[in-house]
Parts: structure tokens; C-alpha cells; sequence
């Protein structure tokens, strides 16, 4: 059953976006900071792997046991 309570619904659009990613930021530690750094960096590091020479992106390494 859907539920009509707008208190808890996502805002439309990209009013205000931007301000609100900043307000987020403002709220992390520098380690935090850091830390958020460099788990994108290593994304777009993995996603970039091979890029444009027909290698296909490196997979995670699993963790053995």
C-alpha cells in the first residue's frame, strides 16, 4: 500500500543540490574526508582500468577465508 507521508520523501529535482552535498561534507572529519578520497579514487581507478585498449575492468579481489 503506498504511503502518503511527503515527510520522508526524497526532494524533486536538483534544487538546492549542490548545498546540500556541501552541508554533508562540512559534517566528515578529515580522516573521513580522506578515507571517502581515496574509496573514489580507487573506484575510478578500477573502472578506468583497461580503458580504451579492449581490457575488460579489474574485478574486486575476493577475500579468502
Amino acid at each position: 500500500m503506498p504511503r502518503n507521508d511527503d515527510s520522508q520523501a526524497w526532494p524533486q529535482g536538483w534544487d538546492g543540490h549542490a548545498a546540500a552535498q556541501r552541508a554533508r561534507w562540512a559534517t566528515l572529519s578529515l580522516a573521513e574526508r580522506i578515507d571517502w578520497l581515496e574509496q573514489a579514487q580507487r573506484l575510478a581507478s578500477d573502472m578506468g582500468h583497461g580503458a580504451g585498449t579492449g581490457q575488460p575492468p579489474r574485478r574486486a579481489k575476493e577475500s579468502q577465508p
